[in-house]
């Protein structure tokens, strides 16, 4: 393992691949790194960025030869990256830079820009200036233009097995097991997730939703139809809100079922279990990927979660 890199669990090969591009010297102007919240995606782009400029990686946020824009912003529903933010990125990397050398822009949370922010975008992207590197950090890359998707070099993250990360939290950090295990479920096998998890307000709120995701596939119809509506009347960080609650449904929907076929021996989800048929957990699954895309393509909020809340 290249140790210019911090040794981030599971993504060996997307460190192995950004090693080659520094080594050979030949860099691309336009990179995504594309994956759900919490895989390491922002960590590896500030630090390959450090890396082409020759800086440290805590000096990336204080160089003038770096932009980072959309940092901080946690798709809550009127949290976006607009269009003046990015022409103003454009009269940036316009600019020459101190000493000569490359320019680089990252724009975390690229799938957050509105849709001028995205085609001002577009234009720098088919004439880009030299010497320039544009990195986007995308959670969903399909609320991305096709035009941008097939202008940048995907570069994809993964979520990794509860296993592995359970027992890299007990390795690393010498927890027990049964609270490694707990972490890594938490966690949904994204270790940037299961280790910020060490901070106890961090994982205590996301116990506190693990468990509100768990008794609403374990309570009755009409109750499901209630917390729908608490869900999407909720004015600050709704979108934040739902994303999580749909990522922790397909996950004890996931165990619920491994149960079933006795590939798991799940405590947490032996209830959900035990009340429904494998069948019924297949067709919620299903239910809930097609309740996400209606959610993507700006179909109602309220009626894509009803549809999912009403087919087990």
């Amino acid at each position: 393992m290249d140790q210019r890199f911090s040794t981030i669990l599971g993504h060996e090969k997307q460190i192995a691949y950004l090693r080659s591009i520094l080594d050979s010297g030949h860099c691309g102007q336009a990179y995504c790194f594309t994956g759900t919240k919490g895989l390491g995606k922002a960590t590896l782009a500030k630090e390959f960025s450090a890396l082409l400029l020759g800086l440290e990686p805590s000096k990336l946020h204080t160089s003038t030869n770096v932009t980072i824009v959309g940092e901080g912003i946690n798709n809550q529903d009127e949290s976006s990256i607009s269009v003046d933010e990015i022409r103003e990125l454009r009269s940036t990397l316009s600019l020459s830079t101190l000493g000569g050398g490359r320019k680089i822009a990252i724009i975390d949370n690229a799938d957050a820009m509105t849709k001028s922010a995205q085609n001002a975008l577009l234009k720098t992207l088919e004439e880009p200036s030299k010497d320039t590197v544009i990195i986007l950090i995308a959670h969903n890359p399909q609320n991305l233009l096709e035009t941008i998707r097939s202008r940048v070099a995907t570069i994809s993250f993964h979520s990794l097995p509860i296993v592995e990360i359970a027992g890299e939290l007990k390795d690393r950090l010498t927890l027990s097991q049964d609270r490694a295990d707990f972490l890594a479920q938490l966690s949904m096998g994204r270790p940037g997730v299961a280790f910020a998890c060490i901070d106890e307000q961090t994982c205590t709120e996301l116990e506190t939703d693990a468990n509100e995701a768990l008794e609403f596939l374990q309570s009755p119809l009409y109750k499901r139809m209630v917390l729908v509506e608490k869900i999407t009347k909720q004015k600050d960080g709704r979108e934040q809100k739902v994303q999580s609650m749909i990522e922790l449904w397909r996950m004890w929907l996931h165990e619920a079922l491994l149960v079933l076929i006795d590939a798991r021996d799940s405590k947490y989800v032996l209830p959900l279990a035990k009340s429904h048929s494998a069948e019924s957990l297949r067709k919620a699954l299903c239910a809930l990927n097609q309740s996400q895309r209606a959610i993507d393509h700006n179909v109602n909020l309220a009626l894509s979660l009803q549809f999912f809340a009403s087919s087990f």
